[in-house]
């Protein structure tokens, strides 16, 4: 071609021609290599011949040929995955691709979920949880997931009533439990979705109203709705040793009175001492009395003291048998 150029002036047609037929052959190379390789460069290497062909043409429509070609692998280029997480974004993407051609149900959308999470994680521990390209990855797994949940929740609610010989009472209440049996799987799938990280945009606006929609149809069934916190053990502490007295310490240790025990037996003597002097007391009455009744009646006051101690041995008697 340089030597073409040095023989034929700049506008021969011969020339123009043949640096076309060159550049264009050299674009359907760089397609035919785009289309057919794995490597996770192609469209780099593509990129070259494209900008290399874009150079050699010379007519018009060659050139807007290879710079429509040109356009269509930049915005390839800007999709692409960097190129440490390209095996995570390959194998979430096939995920995605055999997700598409399942019936829109919640246990599909949880193995998506439980599928493309490890490769979602490998992907955050080398990007960043605040990378772009991890956030719309992410964020495209959820999205299809909710899909499903909203779709197979609308499902069993806008679901028509067949009587075919059931009672119509059985019938409702059989529906009510499979709305609430598809509502819970809903919630719990819902709970898997929140351990996804998302672009902020989609989780405002798309995610958190559905979310709040479904939490107030389950409470509405009175399905609980609490997510359990994991539990953490906490270490246990380590127990300082007990230090020894000193044998030269001639200060004095107080100890404190273990609870209750002191203030118990206190106030229990205290108690029997109050009922050691009511019963002195009623001994001297009863005492007096005896002596006065046995003088008037011509006997002696001691024998009347006498008296008394019997009846002092009955009222105790009669004081043991019925309880104090």
């Amino acid at each position: 071609l340089a030597q073409l150029k040095k023989l034929l002036p700049a506008g021969d047609l011969q020339l123009q021609i043949t640096a076309d037929k060159l550049g264009q052959e050299i674009l359907q190379c760089g397609i035919d290599y785009y289309n057919g390789s794995d490597d996770p460069d192609a469209a780099h290497k593509a990129m070259e011949l494209q900008s290399r062909a874009g150079k050699i043409v010379i007519g018009q429509m060659a050139k807007d040929r290879c710079k429509e070609n040109i356009d269509i692998l930049l915005k390839i280029i800007d999709n692409l995955p960097p190129r440490e997480v390209f095996a995570e974004d390959r194998a979430i993407k096939e995920e995605l691709r055999r997700y598409n051609q399942l019936p829109d149900k919640i246990c599909h959308a949880v193995t998506l979920l439980n599928n493309a999470k490890p490769h979602l994680q490998s992907m955050r521990q080398q990007l960043g949880a605040g990378n772009a390209f991890y956030l719309k990855a992410s964020t495209a797994v959820v999205n299809n997931a909710l899909y499903n949940v909203i779709e197979e929740v609308n499902a069993v609610q806008g679901g028509e009533i067949e009587l075919g010989g059931i009672p119509l009472p059985r019938l409702i209440e059989t529906r009510i439990e499979k709305i609430k049996s598809t509502l819970r799987e809903a919630w719990q799938a819902t709970l898997l979705m929140d351990t996804f990280d998302m672009e902020p945009a989609f989780r405002i606006d798309r995610y958190v109203p559905n979310r709040n929609t479904l939490k107030e149809m389950c409470e509405g069934l009175d399905i609980p709705t609490y997510t359990p916190r994991p539990v953490i053990q906490q270490a246990p502490r380590p127990v300082p040793p007990r230090p020894t007295p000193s044998p030269a310490s001639s200060r004095p240790q107080n100890s404190r009175p273990s609870s209750g025990s002191s203030g118990t037996s206190s106030k229990k003597n205290d108690d029997s001492w109050q009922g050691c002097l009511i019963w002195i007391v009623i001994y001297v009455v009863i005492s007096c009395i005896a002596g006065v009744i046995s003088e008037g009646n011509g006997g002696e006051f001691v024998y009347g003291f006498g008296y008394s101690i019997l009846v002092i041995v009955g009222i105790f008697v009669l004081g043991v048998l019925f309880g104090n």
